[in-house]
């Protein structure tokens, strides 16, 4: 069957309903700028790297495709769904709300690409929500519609200002990243210090049972020493330079920057927005000098979450000794 049917050709077409009527219906109007809509839902969709921002994209893409429908419809529709879609915009949007600073002045649009994608889908939503009000068919299912699209465009402007948020907290994490001029002498915690501290963790470790791979890095990330232990995994080498390099350009346990990033918390998201050299897995903790100077970083992998982070405190309590004289 050909794509074109060249029924359309005299300015007219048919619903779902069988019903023929002038392109210029209200009706047709709705449905074009949904289209329209869900075409920009699904450029949201395929340039975020968020599986759980993706996978809400394609939910709402789903209801549109099921609004479609109804307004195309000859009879009226239950309403059930749409409200509990509703709701569940709702809801969304006040966790959303309640994570980010209030809102101060006009928005510029365009700070970031999923953010500015995120805006054209709201600015589209609101055209479809002011067809719809101008649409006199079928009335009841566009009673239907209207509050969840309504709210879709509300849920719209709240995520694209969440990307905004997590763009600007990353950009000034790696701002953090950037090597800084002002540390201490690199002399003060040498391949010396590491030989030593990496032979008390791997006591520590087989005294845990564990086959771990430490791994150690200046105070301005970069590498000073890999060990890795006897039958440990391959895998656990990237993971512990990794976890000590981030240790150092956020200034942080890798344990406590993994409760930031969840849902719900400041920096949700922002692990997916860094740099691959980023890790949120625990075992990763930054080296101070007892007159709390950063020293280096530290990284542990070969365990549970649980025993790496036991092994990398453990490597941070031994170090205090370092850099003091």
């Amino acid at each position: 069957m050909s794509v074109y049917t060249k029924a359309g050709d005299g300015g007219k077409t048919s619903l779902q309903s069988k019903r023929v009527i002038p392109k210029h219906n209200p009706a047709i109007k709705v449905l074009g700028a949904l289209d329209e809509l869900s075409a920009h839902i699904g450029n949201v969709k395929s340039i975020c790297n968020d599986a759980e921002i993706a996978e809400n994209m394609e939910r709402v893409q789903k209801n549109l495709m099921a609004m479609m429908s109804l307004i195309s419809q000859p009879k009226p529709q239950k309403q059930g769904h749409f409200d509990e879609e509703t709701t569940a915009l709702e809801m969304a949007i006040d966790a959303i709300e309640s994570m980010l600073p209030p809102q101060k002045g006009f928005v510029m649009y365009g700070k970031n690409p999923l953010s500015a994608a995120m805006d054209m889908a709201r600015a589209v939503a609101r055209r479809a929500e002011t067809c719809l009000s101008e649409s006199v068919y079928s009335a009841e299912n566009v009673k239907i519609a209207f509050a969840y699209i309504n709210r879709l465009s509300d849920y719209l402007y709240m995520m694209a200002r969440r990307a905004d948020f997590i763009h600007d907290v990353a950009k000034t994490v790696r701002n953090e990243i950037a090597p800084s001029q002002n540390v201490q002498n690199k002399n003060e915690f040498n391949l010396e210090h590491v030989k030593v501290l990496f032979d008390e963790i791997q006591s520590e470790a087989e005294r845990m049972g564990l086959s771990a791979v430490m791994a150690c890095c200046d105070a301005h990330g970069n590498p000073v020493a890999v060990h890795v232990m006897d039958g440990a995994y391959i895998v656990s080498f990237d993971v512990a330079v990794k976890k000590a390099y981030t240790s150092v350009a956020l200034k942080m346990p890798t344990s406590d920057l993994k409760k930031l990033v969840q849902p719900g918390q400041g920096l949700n998201g922002l692990d997916v927005s860094l740099s691959d050299k980023i890790i949120t897995i625990a075992g990763g903790i930054p080296l101070f000098s007892d007159d709390g100077r950063i020293l280096g970083g530290l990284g542990v992998s070969g365990g549970t979450a649980e025993q790496d982070e036991k092994l990398a405190q453990y490597g941070s309590e031994r170090s205090k000794s370092f850099g003091t004289g």
